[in-house]
């Protein structure tokens, strides 16, 4: 089975469990779909209020042969904000810079903010749940959510412990393990929004939560720009920010009332260096020398094509 199709199995056993069917053959295929104000979403600037009106009225077509959204024309266009270009879509935010190179001077900080588990977040802060399988779906996501961050906590603990004992070691590994394979059920269920096969199918829902992730995104660069803190790269699920260390005050304010206006939970990375061939395909070097890498230079593993992987590593060395 695949990441997608093993998260559908967990969670329809644990609704069947609970005493509820799940059944493909509830499932209906809408001819369209429309976005919901979520409530929270505020823009200062004209251009993005305008962006936000247009979403808000755009009737997205479904594919009836496959069950796919139809995306809008006009989402084609890059959105600017400063002086910085981003894409939008069906799958998610994308800023739009091309062979980048950054590095940090003790004055500068370059740091990533991820949001932890966003789709999970907002499929929870929401409340969305399939048609066809009913309000259950949430009761055992939320489930699955809080397992998994109650492992992942429990790791971060760990970890900090300088000396450890063989035990802790093996405590360690099986809380990474509890994380890691929860996350992929969280992560890999969402996807099950926009198979038509499957019983959790709900391109409403789908479009709900990258639209709304994509949205929440493009709130807290607008509030960064307008203080004077450079974006340098924002991708689904987090940005990279630049700026002086003397704007670490306004950037925390900003943050912390993001979180706020939102619910979601920012996590931040610092980088030394950050070298991107392209959005999806970069480097990032940390304060301690180890080293982050996507796409191309992301680690190798099963579900990546070992293609000359030796020039990568060589990159990143």
């Amino acid at each position: 089975k695949s990441d997608a199709q093993i998260a559908e199995a967990l969670i329809t056993h644990e609704i069947n469990k609970a005493g509820h069917t799940v059944s493909r053959d509830k499932v209906t295929q809408p001819v369209t779909v429309q976005y919901r104000d979520p409530g929270f979403i505020r823009f200062e600037s004209a251009n993005m209020q305008s962006l936000y009106s247009h979403i808000l009225h755009t009737v997205f077509f479904v594919r009836q042969s496959t069950g796919s959204i139809i995306m809008s024309e006009w989402m084609d266009a890059p959105i600017t904000i400063g002086d910085k270009r981003y894409r939008i879509g069906i799958g998610g935010l994308h800023s739009m810079e091309q062979s980048q190179y950054i590095t940090c001077t003790p004055d500068m900080m370059l740091v990533d903010y991820d949001v932890a588990s966003y789709y999970p977040s907002i499929i929870l802060q929401q409340g969305l749940y399939p048609a066809a399988v009913g309000e259950e779906f949430i009761g055992v996501y939320r489930n699955i959510f809080k397992r998994r961050i109650k492992a992942k906590k429990r790791a971060q603990e760990i970890a900090k412990i300088k000396v450890r004992t063989e035990e802790l070691e093996v405590e360690l590994s099986y809380h990474k393990v509890q994380s890691d394979k929860l996350k992929l059920v969280l992560n890999s269920s969402f996807g099950k929004f926009g198979s038509k096969y499957s019983p959790f199918y709900s391109p409403d829902l789908l479009i709900q939560t990258t639209i709304t992730g994509q949205l929440a995104l493009l709130m807290l660069i607008e509030r960064l720009n307008t203080c004077g803190v450079d974006v340098v790269s924002a991708n689904t699920d987090g940005i990279v920010i630049y700026h002086h260390q003397d704007l670490l005050p306004t950037v925390k304010d900003i943050m912390f009332d993001w979180q706020l206006d939102t619910s979601y939970q920012l996590e931040a990375t610092p980088y030394k260096i950050l070298a991107s061939r392209d959005v999806n395909n970069y480097v990032a070097v940390k304060p301690d020398g180890s080293t982050k890498g996507k796409g191309c230079f992301g680690e190798q593993g099963l579900s990546k094509n070992p293609d000359l992987p030796i020039i990568y590593r060589a990159v990143t060395d």
